[in-house]
């Protein structure tokens, strides 16, 4: 059995960048860029109004009694070749170009008008102009690589872009293995339970940008688990089943996985929930694919997949393994007998406050429904006290 750490250093490790492909900018929300975009010209690419208004030049507005005579106007879209001259102002708006000469806009909602001529009666403490440059220099990183977010997609268009290059979306497996596994809808028969692992785990992965193909309940027999295994691995990128990677009489997920040329990288990790999880790598060629075994119990499936399986994809995406942890204040002290593992444990962070929810352990799935957090508490701690800073990974 191996340190958490150790564990999530081999995965590191065993991680490869995935393949790329150009997708248009309607496609991209939720993929993960795969080059930084830059600005291809200075933004604004002209100095321009930032408010409906008059161009003018501030010396010339120092009093608030003067009147300026209209000398054109200039709308966004045009371009004001005519440069502005003593005593006058320019009508102008939102977005369109400054004209030479001018050094403040003065909004509409301060001016008189007066046939050709305008006046104001409050003065500006703005130039109300943004000048060319100023949000970003050309040739300036507007966005490095990072999961895309929809105003990052419209970034991208703002300077040009029609498509972007983006990491192909790695395809995951899933299998759920149990001969006492119904699924939902099926009759609920005396011994059997509902195969929610399956149905969680397809939710997770699709929600950080995985493919995701379900291949169905295998038997707890060595042939049922051989034949959707090797199915699976026909298509996949990743491979994920849960339940039979424990020492039980009828838990032969490694043992199949040898026989498919699966090589084993760890099973067994010094974590609460989650001991019994297992990663391989099977390499054909020059593809590799990544096998994890899961453990039946839902939150260990849920909260091995939040640590491993979500991990492996940030790295194939070219990212940093794990976001960085929220610190809060923990709410309520959390004590602990077995301090032998590091565990992880569900609770609900509402403002800068962590509270631990009620929780029975690796079964108790409907904890997480009150949790939207999970903190760590390292190997050999009795856990935090009440008003300490921790760490906190968002769910």
């Amino acid at each position: 059995m191996i340190s958490l750490a150790r564990a999530l250093e081999l995965l590191d490790k065993s991680a490869i960048r995935h393949r790329t492909e150009v997708v248009s900018l309607v496609e991209a929300s939720g993929r993960y860029l795969a080059e930084s975009v830059r600005a291809t010209f200075d933004i604004p690419p002209f100095s321009k109004s930032a408010m409906d208004g008059y161009a003018v030049r501030s010396e010339d507005v120092r009093e608030l009694d003067a009147s300026l005579k209209v000398s054109g106007i200039v709308a966004a879209g045009a371009r004001s070749d005519v440069p502005l001259r003593v005593g006058e102002a320019i009508q102008i708006m939102t977005g369109a170009p400054v004209p030479e000469g001018a050094d403040q806009v003065v909004r509409v909602e301060y001016s008189h008008r007066d046939g050709d001529y305008v006046s104001f009666d409050s003065k500006e403490r703005s130039t109300n102009i943004i000048a060319q440059g100023e949000n970003a220099a050309i040739g300036e990183v507007l966005l490095d690589p990072r999961r895309l977010r929809p105003h990052d997609v419209g970034v991208a268009a703002s300077v040009g872009h029609g498509s972007l290059s983006v990491y192909s979306k790695p395809v995951l497996g899933i299998i759920s293995t149990g001969d006492e596994l119904r699924e939902p809808g099926e009759d609920h028969e005396p011994g059997t339970i509902f195969n929610s692992n399956a149905y969680q785990l397809h939710c997770q992965a699709e929600a950080v940008g995985y493919r995701v193909k379900y291949f169905g309940i295998a038997k707890d027999t060595a042939e049922s688990l051989n034949e959707k295994i090797a199915a699976a691995l026909d298509t996949v990128d990743v491979l994920v089943l849960s339940g039979g990677v424990s020492k039980g009489a009828f838990d032969y997920v490694p043992a199949v996985l040898e026989t498919v040329n699966v090589r084993e990288v760890f099973h067994r990790i010094s974590v609460k929930p989650g001991r019994p999880t297992y990663f391989g790598i099977r390499t054909n060629g020059d593809r590799t694919q990544y096998v994890f075994g899961l453990p039946g119990n839902p939150v260990s499936t849920f909260v091995m997949f939040e640590l491993f399986v979500h991990r492996l994809l940030r790295l194939m995406c070219g990212l940093a393994p794990e976001l960085p942890p929220l610190v809060a204040t923990l709410g309520e002290s959390i004590s602990r007998n077995d301090t032998e593992r590091t565990e992880l444990i569900p609770v609900m962070l509402e403002g800068d406050t962590l509270t631990p929810v009620r929780y029975g352990g690796s079964s108790h799935l409907n904890a997480l429904s009150r949790a939207n957090a999970l903190i760590e508490i390292p190997l050999g701690s009795p856990g935090p006290q009440k008003g300490e800073r921790v760490n906190a990974r968002p769910i």
